[in-house]
């Protein structure tokens, strides 16, 4: 019986390690399948040989030699995602809007595609899940920090690691269901974006799939939970973290939930200023983190801990006792404004225009424009942002209540009236419209998912002229 031949064992392994690529890493190696090929071919050449290996009789992962399942498996799920991708992408949009768990109409054909070679329900369900969790997180971490370049990428490849491990074929056989396990800890400066993080990371999480009821098993937003513990008393913090029984305090007269407890199981509690916490808090929180077991104040009963935690610090860790840091997984540090800024200076724009949105809940590209003006006549290129995206935010609430109001009120249809006028290349009118989305959106995925490219392209396209500019004459 003939099996895979040389060329496909090749062929096969870069396509999976292609298609599940993190999407922001910038050295990925040989594995360029995707951005040679289209999807749909890359899924053809892959469907050829699944028809010839079904015409040999070997249709079942459990089919094919002990030496050649890893890759035969490989092979039907890399086939699988491709497959479904497009209408995922589409549904994952979705995701972000519902307040009730997501259903999917094409989800018993998802399974089915995977049941048919072999893989048993549970990891079917399993694979279908991440192929849906996967399309989230490219939105969710694009947007974890604001800015471009570098640092803003490095810290996305990061955070992205913290999610699906730094091998897909590792997140399927054993990390989805064990993230538990692997708290993360982020620092930063002042002002600094911390829960932004942490929310990206939590929204990004999985979530199994209900055939029954052909729809998610809940709806993302209950994938998270924060609290602060900036300015908190002992008692207080205990009981955001922990929770309480009644009377466990003077004041508790009710029992209540802590952080640890709110999120869908699976889910991310984001502890934020773990710096202020207690000695014995901190050790409380270790002892948690060890053992997977915690108990609210005032009660001796111990709840399983069923949610991941990621804790905010502000500045080093050499704050934390010993103990609790070896607790963490990674420590992710958050790029300073100022260091993106000195990275492109497009981020101050980019990200001032960000900010302006998040305040008015509109999009205005013309008092975004005047908006980084007077930041440019303020000398914002040069400020060292000591108080980071919090500095810039009140800057762009001075910016509003002195007159910048009337801006966004306004409505600007002007865009792109002279597109045409320069007679321009194919590929230039391609880097206009995708730079335009990006300015607009204030994320390559959000833009690439517009324009119908992949990302990698999509931002190729974006940096189009400044690489030009780059180049030497």
């Amino acid at each position: 019986m003939e099996t895979l031949t040389k060329n496909e064992l090749s062929f096969i392994s870069s396509a999976f390690e292609s298609v599940f690529a993190n999407p922001f890493a910038s050295d990925k190696g040989d594995n360029t399948l995707q951005d040679s090929l289209p999807q749909e071919e890359l899924n053809e050449k892959l469907l050829q040989i699944i028809k010839r290996l079904e015409e040999s009789g070997l249709e079942l992962v459990q089919d094919f030699p002990f030496q050649e399942k890893g890759i035969a498996e490989k092979l039907f799920i890399s086939s699988s995602y491709l497959r479904f991708a497009c209408k995922l992408s589409s549904k994952a949009c979705e995701a972000f809007k519902a307040e009730s768990p997501l259903s999917i109409d094409f989800g018993s054909e998802g399974l089915l595609s995977l049941e048919k070679h072999g893989f048993e329900k549970s990891k079917a369900n399993r694979i279908f899940s991440s192929f849906f969790q996967l399309e989230r997180a490219k939105g969710c971490i694009e947007d974890s920090i604001s800015g471009h370049g570098r640092v803003a990428e490095d810290f996305r490849k990061q955070l992205w690691d913290c999610v699906f491990s730094s091998s897909f074929e590792n997140y399927i056989n054993f990390f989805s269901e064990s993230s538990v396990h692997f708290p993360i800890l982020i620092c930063s400066q002042p002002g600094c974006e911390r829960t932004r993080a942490a929310e990206a990371a939590a929204l990004s999480g999985f979530i199994g799939y209900n055939e029954k009821k052909q729809s998610f098993k809940t709806d993302m937003q209950k994938l998270y939970a924060s609290a602060d513990m900036s300015g908190c008393r002992e008692d207080e913090a205990e009981s955001f973290i922990f929770g309480r029984g009644k009377g466990a305090f003077l004041w508790a007269d009710s029992p209540a939930k802590g952080v640890l407890d709110k999120p869908s199981a699976g889910g991310i509690a984001f502890i934020d200023g773990i710096e202020n916490l207690t000695a014995r808090l901190a050790e409380k929180l270790r002892l948690a983190l060890e053992t997977g077991f915690c108990s609210p104040a005032g009660d001796t009963k111990r709840n399983a801990l069923e949610s991941r935690v990621f804790a905010g610090l502000t500045e080093d860790t050499s704050q934390l006792g010993s103990g609790l840091k070896m607790c963490f997984a990674k420590t992710l540090t958050v790029p300073p404004l100022r260091e993106r800024i000195d990275q492109s200076r497009d981020n101050l724009a980019l990200i001032a225009s960000k900010a302006l949105e998040q305040c008015t809940g509109i999009s205005n590209p013309e008092a975004a424009e005047k908006l980084s003006e007077q930041l440019i006549v303020k000398g914002g290129l040069e400020y060292s942002w000591p108080e980071n995206e919090r500095e810039l935010s009140c800057f762009v609430k001075s910016f509003l209540l002195s007159g910048g109001e009337e801006l966004i009120s306004e409505s600007d249809n002007s865009h792109g009236k002279d597109f045409l006028s320069s007679r321009p290349t194919a590929a230039k009118l391609l880097s206009d419209y995708c730079k335009m989305l990006y300015e607009e959106y204030g994320s390559y995925e959000q833009a690439a998912r517009t324009a119908g490219l992949d990302r990698r392209t999509a931002k190729k396209y974006i940096e189009m002229d400044e690489t030009a500019r780059n180049e030497p004459s």
